[in-house]
């Protein structure tokens, strides 16, 4: 046996071990894995996988998609990787439930398509919603949509080919992924993100070449060179926000940002509940959110361990919506004053003093070494003896691993594809 053959045994071998634990891990919590075409959000959809669920997960993702390099012919396989645009980097920021969901690897190969943000936007998978059992003739949602029947059959189909939407003889149906895109009637920001990416996210990328090739960016770390700046022309000394406020329809614009964000912060974060040992910091332990927008993060281990209380700090303006957010959905926390919430800008000042915990998630990748050296500087000026720090962001290995044909290990670099990507999208939008 040759080595390639050898490592397709490998790999397949790996599929087979990981699929076997995911089906255990649903066995153990009394469930089947769920059917593909079911449109019923799946109970455990809604918590932390294990650990061991989420590598094996990533372990799926991996070795099927080098499994499919090696197999398939390399010249249809650099066709469907055109014609699906996989060059745009915010491949991770949609789903609201877990980055391991296989709906983030299908969106990795339609967003840059187009299509399902066309679908997204005449509001299909929330008329299929509405004819959840029976789905909907392609005339009927035709003249829902305004889109004419035969493209839109043609659009459909194609989605169906990327397990969006199910279909028999021009009848179509939501599934268990097109289902969380019904942006009328679920609370989830998986279609906003599609929508940033397809739009402002596709408008930056479309700069990048550029910037890496211009002299008087090439060079650069300045956030006023990337190609995000590029694109919308941002002035010097502005930030992002700029963008929408200038832009045209901005209020669009800075809402599908914010929700878009929103679902990526959900989606990243991992197992991060079972991560770390939170009901070992003993009753009232004090944790606060450093930069934390909303205060998201804080909602899971708010619900998860009563030992703990929360702090949420960042700008004035995003205090004020996070304590909106949680009067609307969570009073019994303000109440209780088991959460609150302080203004903070973590460039000036420090966070409160003497806390158990100082979380900072995803923040540091927004930034470069000196901007993070300043978050840290003011962090230690408030940490006591007792008070720890955690980092909750991607690690990236700046080695190199190539596994080669006799290899019995999956790449370490392609199972952390989504913390790549990121580092790209960084790269685009803030130059970090």
């Amino acid at each position: 046996m040759g080595l390639v053959e050898t490592r397709l045994d490998t790999l397949l071998a790996h599929i087979t071990s990981a699929v076997s634990t995911i089906k255990s891990e649903y066995a153990q919590k009394g469930f089947l894995v769920p059917l593909l075409n079911s449109t019923d959000i799946h109970p455990m959809d809604l918590e932390d996988p294990s650990l061991a669920m989420a590598d094996s997960m990533k372990t799926v993702d991996t070795a099927c998609q080098e499994l499919l390099a090696t197999v398939i012919n390399p010249y249809r396989h650099m066709v469907d990787k055109c014609l699906t645009l996989r060059s745009i980097p915010m491949t991770y920021c949609l789903p609201i439930f877990h980055p391991d969901n296989p709906v983030v690897h299908l969106l990795m190969k339609v967003i840059g398509h187009r299509a399902l943000c066309a679908a997204i936007d005449a509001k299909i998978p929330s008329y299929l919603q509405e004819n959840v059992e029976n789905g909907l003739d392609v005339k009927t949602l035709s003249a829902k949509t305004g889109i004419e029947h035969r493209k839109l059959s043609r659009l459909m189909r194609y989605l169906t080919t990327k397990h969006f939407f199910c279909e028999g003889n021009d009848v179509f149906a939501n599934n268990r992924y097109s289902m969380l895109l019904d942006v009328e009637n679920l609370p989830n920001h998986i279609a906003w993100g599609i929508s940033w990416c397809n739009e402002e996210g596709l408008a930056a990328i479309s700069k990048f070449s550029e910037t890496l090739h211009d002299p008087a960016s090439s060079l650069s770390y300045s956030p006023w060179t990337c190609a995000m700046a590029r694109a919308f022309d941002i002035p010097e000394g502005e930030d992002l926000y700029w963008m929408f406020a200038k832009s045209p329809g901005r209020e669009l614009v800075l809402k599908r940002f914010g929700k878009g964000i929103m679902g990526l912060s959900e989606s990243v974060g991992g197992s991060y509940t079972s991560a770390y040992p939170w009901d070992s910091l003993g009753p009232d332990a004090i944790m606060v959110d450093v930069g934390g927008g909303i205060g998201q993060a804080c909602i899971k281990l708010y619900c998860r361990f009563p030992n703990l209380r929360f702090i949420i700090q960042d700008l004035p303006g995003i205090v004020d919506k996070a304590r909106g957010h949680w009067g609307s959905n969570y009073p019994e926390a303000i109440d209780s004053g088991r959460v609150s919430f302080k203004a903070l800008d973590f460039f000036k000042e420090s966070p409160l003093e003497a806390t158990h915990i100082y979380y900072h998630r995803l923040i540091t990748h927004n930034w470069g070494d000196d901007e993070c050296v300043q978050i840290f500087t003011n962090v230690r000026k408030a940490m006591r003896k007792h008070s720890k720090l955690l980092i909750h962001d991607f690690v990236l290995d700046e080695g190199f691993m190539q596994t080669h044909e006799g290899s019995s290990i999956i790449n370490p670099l392609a199972l952390n594809k989504f913390g790549f990507a990121d580092d790209i999208l960084m790269m685009v939008i803030l130059n970090t």
